[in-house]
């Protein structure tokens, strides 16, 4: 008998035991409330109708981007259709978190903004989530409910407070007798950056988005700075420290002897520079194509025909550019457009100029050679019946388009 109680006895405190040790885990799944909210946005939102998020600041900005993760894992793994990236991933480094967390993967997409039919506001305190549902078509409020804390969004609150606060890169610029100090980093994960120069302490900057700007008066040509940023995030934590250590050097001297050629179907460009052992120095292209780099003092690209435009070159370096220097830039004349039409006795050849600036039309035809400045050309038929070949060609100075050829086919009197 007392055997067989002391077995009752064990039997019942190891299941006691089991409970109370499990009981959280399954309590906390069984009582989830992921379930209710989908329930709620279902009630309101069909899942081919696009819906965005609207744009909530709680002044916390780590809870604010854990709900915007957690609602864009919950609509895009239940199949709603979603509007406006920007409403639930705000920059670069939010969208890289975004795929390092696992919240979502990269083939998640979104429609425009302005295809947004339903936005979804929200806010977290410490116990509950509210949601509220709103038309687009109106901005009123459809229906609102609190919920108990997702277990989901828990986890990526947990989840967002591991990523590391950094400083993604710095740039220098020298105004005057001033040191400007831009940086980037990867906000919202860093909050504020401790600032120290030549050791010493600056004090805390706070950052209210991805950029900041830092100066240092009275900066003079050949001064040694030692530069330290010390990022942090919202609930603390410190990311890697970042340094340099530089002279202050001149801007950069202008470009001289811009110079370009045609060679087969490119077009080269070249200068003289005289920034010698400038940190950092390299060279701002603008062309017709758009804005290149180089370190190179040359620079080469596809030719466009009957082209004008401006090529300017501007030297860069860590501390800043110099005045730009351009050059006009003609390319060879393109073909022109040559139209025609038989009036009687007359051929008539129609000129449409393909280039940016005025040529002059060379038409040969019957071994004769032609020159106009008109945008028409008037041959004589001296026999019917026969067929015309003419060769027009743009002109502009000593350069040339290629001929365009027509045959021209005359009726018999």
């Amino acid at each position: 008998m007392f055997q067989n109680l002391l077995i009752t006895v064990l039997v019942v405190s190891v299941v006691v035991f089991l409970v109370w040790y499990f009981s959280p885990m399954f309590m906390s799944n069984l009582f989830d409330s992921e379930a209710e909210i989908v329930k709620f946005i279902e009630s309101t939102v069909q899942k081919n109708q696009p819906i965005a998020l609207v744009d909530t600041s709680s002044g916390n900005v780590y809870q604010d981007l854990s709900v915007r993760f957690y609602l864009l894992k919950l609509l895009a793994e239940k199949g709603f259709a979603l509007a406006d990236k920007n409403s639930f991933v705000k920059n670069t480094f939010e969208e890289q978190a975004v795929l390092s967390l696992g919240v979502v993967d990269k083939n998640v997409s979104f429609v425009k903004p302005e295809q947004a039919i339903y936005k979804i506001a929200f806010l977290l305190s410490e116990s509950e989530l509210k949601l509220s549902i709103q038309s687009t078509s109106n901005q009123k409020e459809l229906k609102d409910k609190s919920f108990k804390i997702p277990n989901n969004l828990k986890t990526i609150v947990s989840k967002v407070n591991q990523v590391f606060p950094a400083v993604v890169d710095v740039k220098y610029r020298l105004e005057g007798n001033e040191l400007i100090v831009g940086a980037v980093v990867n906000y919202p994960f860093t909050s504020s950056v401790l600032v120290k120069v030549n050791n010493k302490n600056l004090g805390v900057l706070k950052v209210k988005n991805e950029y900041f700007v830092y100066k240092i008066p009275d900066v003079k040509v050949g001064d040694k700075y030692e530069i330290v940023f010390v990022p942090t995030s919202p609930s603390g934590k410190e990311g890697a420290t970042f340094m340099n250590r530089f002279f202050i050097e001149p801007l950069p001297q202008p470009v001289s002897n811009i110079s370009y050629s045609v060679r087969g179907n490119k077009i080269l460009y070249s200068w003289d520079d005289k920034n010698y052992n400038l940190q950092e120095l390299k060279f701002k292209i603008e062309t017709l194509k758009g804005v290149f780099y180089t370190e190179n003092k040359n620079f080469a690209e596809d030719l466009e025909l009957g082209r004008m435009y401006k090529f300017t070159v501007t030297a860069v370096a860590k501390f800043g550019e110099s005045e730009p220097r351009s050059v006009i830039v003609k390319t060879p004349p393109s073909k022109p457009i040559v139209e025609h039409k038989v009036e009687k006795d007359t051929i008539r050849l129609s000129f449409k100029n393909t280039c940016d600036y005025v040529v002059i039309y060379r038409i040969k035809v019957s071994g004769e050679s032609y020159e106009t400045s008109d945008s028409y050309f008037e041959f004589k038929i001296p026999t019917h019946g026969i067929a015309y070949t003419f060769e027009v060609t743009a002109i502009d100075g000593n350069l040339s388009s290629e001929p365009v050829v027509i045959t021209v086919q005359t009726k018999a009197p």
